[in-house]
């Protein structure tokens, strides 16, 4: 719609899929804000609940994390095939209602088992950020779902640059268990926003067939079988695994570098600035990616990145580890955006849905297996030996990637990666931000 405006100029106000996407941006940007608020100190509020020993506290954080992830791989799939027949939006109410009261219920928990039994569940009821870029790609016309797609992810950044420092400094401030109920309050304000303001126009099939393990596992395998797509899950899945090896262990780490009292806020800075500069990360890799190739850039980040966490085994001061993290953010978030660039650019517009679908299963797989490798290395080992482990494994992973990207060449596509990532920048401005 268009209107006039001073001067004789015309306005053109939002279409309905705008005014979608601009609740959405603030939807996604409190729920990611609000889970990442418990990242920096759930191994902490471990040690709160009788583990004191460091590496036994890291190990238990990653059998949580580990049994969130793995749940939520699991569950995807169904609520995926749930939202087709009875509509995204519920969808979403589902997943940002049902986690505003399992993270609630999770301040309440008195030992490390319940702890573990809520990960569980959250793993089973969570999921927003792809059905809701899933909810903007079906709304949005065919000309704009690339920058849909990138006002989501621009506010999955906000939420998880902002989040994780806003939860150390209430986690040291108020204790571990009230911070679990703001979170909580967060997605229930998330969830309000999706039930007052999103607009979905949803027919329900007429002919759908009863569901059963057999048409998930099928849905599943026809998936994974689009043409060029399983090299490319496999990039993701090694893009992902790094980062949350090192999840249960980094505030464990950091606690033991930090004044006392002072833990919480100190993991918060790191996840804080870790997420700010995957956020520059998401723009300059993609422009790199466009002028060299994506599988050169990608493999350089491996290294990089398996560079970086060498020092951390040598470290006594917090300073340097501020500084690495950082520079781990950057690495990072240009690799999670060059391996979802990847999915979308492989596989035709008419199967968008499923392929991020399976890659959202590849990434809770990293998220349940990585967290669960990384606690018990820090359990058996130690904290600093993770660090080096992880190192090894980007190594390693540089060497595959390479292998892959030259017996399948990508550079073709690495216009359609920076697409979707260039789209991020006026997010802000046009929506008020938002995951």
């Amino acid at each position: 719609m268009r209107v006039g405006g001073p001067n004789g100029a015309v306005l053109r106000m939002p279409g309905p899929w705008e005014r979608n996407l601009y609740v959405l941006w603030v939807a996604q940007a409190a729920s990611a804000m609000g889970f990442s608020f418990f990242f920096p100190f759930v191994p902490l509020f471990i040690q709160d609940l009788g583990v004191e020993d460091p590496g036994r506290a890291a190990l238990w954080s990653g059998i949580a994390g580990g049994a969130g992830g793995l749940f939520m791989m699991v569950s995807g799939p169904i609520w995926g095939i749930l939202g087709d027949r009875y509509g995204l939006k519920k969808n979403i109410l589902r997943s940002l209602f049902g986690s505003a009261l399992v993270l609630g219920l999770t301040g309440l928990v008195t030992d490390v088992y319940q702890l573990v039994a809520f990960r569980m569940v959250l793993g089973l009821v969570s999921g927003t950020w792809v059905t809701i870029m899933a909810l903007v790609s079906a709304s949005a016309p065919k000309e704009r779902v690339s920058y849909g797609i990138g006002v989501v992810l621009s506010a999955s950044f906000v939420g998880f640059t902002i989040g994780p420092f806003i939860g150390g400094l209430l986690a040291d401030s108020v204790g571990y268990r009230l911070t679990f109920f703001v979170t909580g309050a967060l997605c229930t304000f998330a969830g309000l926003m999706v039930l007052l303001f999103v607009r979905e126009s949803f027919q329900r099939p007429r002919e759908v067939e009863k569901l059963r393990p057999r048409l998930v596992f099928e849905n599943f395998a026809q998936s994974i079988r689009l043409p060029g797509l399983a090299p490319v899950l496999l990039v993701l899945l090694l893009v992902q695994v790094g980062p949350t090896i090192m999840m249960p262990v980094l505030p464990v780490f950091i606690g033991t570098l930090s004044a006392s009292g002072s833990a919480a806020s100190s993991a918060g800075i790191a996840f804080s600035i870790m997420g700010g500069a995957g956020a520059l990360s998401s723009v300059v890799t993609s422009r790199l990616a466009r002028r060299f190739g994506i599988g050169p850039v990608m493999t350089v980040a491996f290294v990089g990145g398996g560079l970086l966490y060498l020092p951390l085994l040598f470290v006594g001061s917090l300073a340097p580890v501020f500084v690495i993290t950082g520079f781990m953010g950057f690495f990072n978030g240009g690799l999670n955006t060059l391996a979802f660039g990847l999915v979308g650019s492989t596989v035709p517009k008419d199967k968008q849905g499923a392929a991020y679908g399976v890659a959202q299963s590849a990434s809770s797989l990293a998220w349940g297996g990585g967290p669960l490798v990384g606690g018990a290395i820090a359990g058996i080992w130690g904290l600093r030996e993770v660090f080096l482990v992880n190192s090894i494994a980007l190594f390693a992973t540089a060497v595959l990637a390479a292998r892959l990207f030259r017996k399948r060449p990508v550079e073709t596509e690495a216009p359609e990666a920076e697409s979707a990532v260039a789209d991020v920048e006026p997010a802000p401005s046009a929506a008020t931000s938002g995951d």
